[in-house]
C-alpha cells in the first residue's frame, strides 16, 4: 500500500472516531429521540468529511505556501483548528438545536478566540522547534563537511527517512545532514580501518625486512671481530657485504622518509628545466655495475629529441633508481634491461603527453591480478619469494620503493603505468609533462 492509500485510509478511521465519540457524547448529555440521534450521526459524518478534506487540502496549500517548513505547517494547523470548527458549528447549529440568533456568535467568537489563543501556543512552540532543528542541522552539517566522502567506491549519503518524507522542512533537513555524517562517519572509519592496516603492515615489513640485512652484518661484524675470517681477501670481501647490506638499510631508510614527507605534504620541489635523458644516462651509468655483477644487459636509448622538463633532479634520479634496481633484482642471469627515453606520451599513462621512461626487462613478469597493486606502498605480489640481489643473496625491501616512484612522478604531475606478462618479462612507463610541476 502506497502513501496516498495509506493516508487515505487513516482519514477514514479518524472520521469513524469522531463520529462515534461526537455521537456517544451527545447521546449521553443530551436526551434525544432515535430520529434525532440519526440525524446528529448524518450531520456529524458530513460535517467530519468536509472538515477533514477542507483541512487537509489547506495544509498542503498553506505547507506548499510557506515551503514547507515546520512552522508553515504549524500554520495550517492552527488555521484548520480555527476555521474547521466554527464551521461545523455553525452547520449543526442550524440542523440541531442552537439559537442561531444569540448562541451561535457566541460560540463562533468563543471557538475563534479560544483557537487564536491555542494557535499562538502552538506557533510558539514550533518556532522554538524549528529554531533549535535548524541549529542542529547546521551543525551536523558542519560535522559532515569536515569529511571528505567518497563518490567513487564508497557510499551515497542516505536520503530522508520515508516516515520523515523527502521535503524541504527542518526535519528532512536534519534526516539528510544526518545521513550525509553516517556516510563521513563510515569513510572515516575505512580510512582509520585501512591506516592501521597499513601501520601493521609497516611494522610487519620493516621488522621482517631490517632482521636479514641487520643480521647479515652482526654475522660479517662477528666473524672479523672473532678471528673466523683473517685472508685480508676473505676479510675485504665480508666488508663489501657488509657495505652492501648497510647501502640497503640506507635506501630503505631513505624511502621510508620520503613517502613521509609525501604524506605530510612537506616536500617542496626544486623544480628546473633540465632534459630528462642525461639523468637517466646518469643513473643508468651508476647502475651498470650492480647490473653487470647480476649477469645482465643494461642499455638507454633516447627516441626522437625530448625536450628538457621542468624537474626535480634527486627526486627523479631516485625515483628512476628505485625502477633500474627493481628491474635487475627481478631479472634472471643472462636476462636484458632496456630503457627508453621517448618524447611523447606513453601507452596506459591516462593521456599525459610529455616525455616518457620505459624500463623494460625480461625478468620474471608479475601476475595480472598483482599488477594494479604494485604502486601501493608495502605491497608485495609474492612476499614469501625471495629477490635475488645484485650477488646472488637476499636482497631486502619492504614494498615501498615503486610507491616512493609513484610519489614524485605525481608531485610532478606525471604518471605512472606498468605492463608484464609472467615468464616473460615487464615494461614500466614514467611519463613527465611538458612544463611538469608542480605539486609540491
Amino acid at each position: 500500500m502506497n502513501r496516498s492509500a495509506w493516508r487515505i485510509a487513516g482519514a477514514g478511521a479518524l472520521l469513524l472516531v469522531s463520529v462515534a465519540a461526537g455521537s456517544w457524547l451527545a447521546a449521553l448529555l443530551l436526551p434525544m429521540t432515535g430520529a434525532e440521534a440519526a440525524r446528529l450521526v448524518g450531520a456529524l459524518a458530513g460535517v467530519g468529511a468536509v472538515a477533514l478534506v477542507a483541512g487537509m487540502a489547506l495544509v498542503a496549500l498553506l505547507s506548499r505556501v510557506l515551503r514547507d517548513a515546520l512552522v508553515g505547517r504549524a500554520v495550517a494547523a492552527s488555521a484548520v483548528g480555527v476555521v474547521v470548527p466554527a464551521v461545523a458549528v455553525a452547520v449543526l447549529a442550524r440542523l440541531m438545536f442552537v439559537n442561531v440568533e444569540h448562541d451561535l456568535p457566541l460560540l463562533v467568537a468563543l471557538l475563534v478566540s479560544s483557537g487564536i489563543a491555542s494557535a499562538g501556543v502552538v506557533l510558539t512552540v514550533q518556532l522554538v522547534t524549528a529554531r533549535r532543528l535548524r541549529a542542529l542541522s547546521t551543525a551536523v552539517m558542519r560535522l559532515a563537511a569536515t569529511e571528505e566522502v567518497p563518490s567513487a567506491g564508497g557510499r551515497t549519503p542516505p536520503a530522508a527517512s520515508p516516515a520523515i518524507g523527502g521535503g524541504a522542512d527542518e526535519l528532512s533537513r536534519l534526516a539528510l545532514a544526518l545521513g550525509r555524517l553516517e556516510a563521513a562517519l563510515e569513510a572515516a572509519r575505512r580510512e582509520r580501518a585501512g591506516i592501521e592496516q597499513e601501520r601493521a603492515d609497516l611494522t610487519a615489513a620493516i621488522s621482517h625486512d631490517l632482521r636479514t640485512p641487520l643480521g647479515t652484518i652482526r654475522a660479517v661484524v662477528e666473524a672479523v671481530h672473532d678471528g673466523v675470517v683473517e685472508d685480508p681477501d676473505e676479510v675485504a670481501r665480508y666488508l663489501a657485504i657488509a657495505r652492501r647490506e648497510v647501502d640497503h638499510l640506507d635506501g630503505m631508510v631513505d624511502d621510508l622518509l620520503d613517502l613521509a614527507r609525501f604524506d605530510a605534504g612537506a616536500v617542496r620541489l626544486d623544480l628546473r628545466s633540465l632534459p630528462l635523458q642525461e639523468i637517466v644516462a646518469e643513473v643508468a651509468d651508476a647502475m651498470s655495475v650492480q647490473a653487470a655483477r647480476a649477469g645482465i644487459d643494461l642499455s638507454v636509448a633516447v627516441l626522437g629529441s625530448p625536450p628538457p622538463v621542468r624537474l626535480d633532479g634527486p627526486r627523479v634520479e631516485r625515483a628512476l633508481g628505485n625502477v633500474l634496481r627493481n628491474a635487475i633484482e627481478h631479472t634472471p642471469r643472462g636476462g636484458r634491461i632496456e630503457v627508453e627515453v621517448v618524447d611523447g606520451r606513453a601507452e596506459g599513462t591516462d593521456g599525459v603527453d610529455g616525455v616518457t621512461v620505459r624500463v623494460r626487462d625480461t625478468g620474471e613478469g608479475i601476475a595480472e591480478d598483482d599488477l594494479p597493486r604494485i604502486w601501493e606502498r608495502f605491497y608485495r605480489a609474492d612476499p614469501a619469494r625471495p629477490r635475488a640481489d645484485a650477488e646472488g643473496g637476499a636482497a631486502p625491501g619492504a614494498g615501498i620503493g615503486l610507491a616512493v616512484v609513484a610519489a614524485v612522478v605525481a608531485s610532478h604531475g606525471g604518471t605512472v603505468a606498468a605492463r608484464s606478462r609472467l615468464g616473460e618479462g615487464t615494461e614500466v612507463a614514467l611519463c613527465f609533462p611538458r612544463g611538469a610541476g608542480a605539486t609540491g
